[in-house]
């Protein structure tokens, strides 16, 4: 996936290359041809072979790069989800900080479901920083957030609650 991004970029840099070599072509070789102010130069600034083959091949170049980038991008296979893992649990405890890390596994320890000041005694959290974890993980499709009362219930998605036996 990484490498998908970096050749989509690279293609539209290529694009916005393109774009500024046709800007500078323009400037500073046709513009003083037709004139500017009533200053005459065509003869010290008018385009001559060289720089016009050189136009046209950073514009193929350029537009070849571009092509193959989002042919590439549109043709890369997608990540694998995490419901596709041998060990899903094992897969999202890899990729969580140790303090999500300890908020899931309270929650775990709960059985899979548990009221969010529960897990705040459990794991000596301050209620802000528990908060925004929790709002994270269940970003990331961890977790479910039910209101219940002035407290939050928080329970483990369905597909990791199947990981976990519960």
């Amino acid at each position: 996936m990484r490498n998908s991004r970096v050749i989509a970029i690279l293609g539209m840099a290529s694009v916005a290359l393109s774009a500024f070599i046709v800007y500078y072509y323009y400037y500073f070789f046709m513009v003083p041809q037709y004139g500017m102010g009533g200053m005459m130069m065509h003869h010290m600034f008018s385009p001559t072979p060289p720089y016009n083959f050189l136009v046209i091949i950073g514009l193929a170049m350029a537009l070849v790069v571009s092509i193959v980038g989002l042919i590439y991008y549109a043709l890369a296979s997608p990540p694998r989800p995490l419901e596709s893992c041998d060990d899903g649990l094992e897969a999202v405890m890899k990729v969580l900080k140790p303090e999500e890390r300890k908020v899931l596994e309270a929650i775990i320890k709960k059985g899979g479901r548990a009221l969010q000041k529960e897990v705040r005694k459990e794991t000596g959290l301050s209620r802000l920083r528990l908060h925004r974890i929790v709002q994270r993980l269940a970003e990331r499709g961890i977790i479910k957030i039910k209101e219940v009362g002035n407290t939050n219930e928080l329970t483990v998605v369905d597909w990791l609650k199947k990981e976990i036996g519960g």
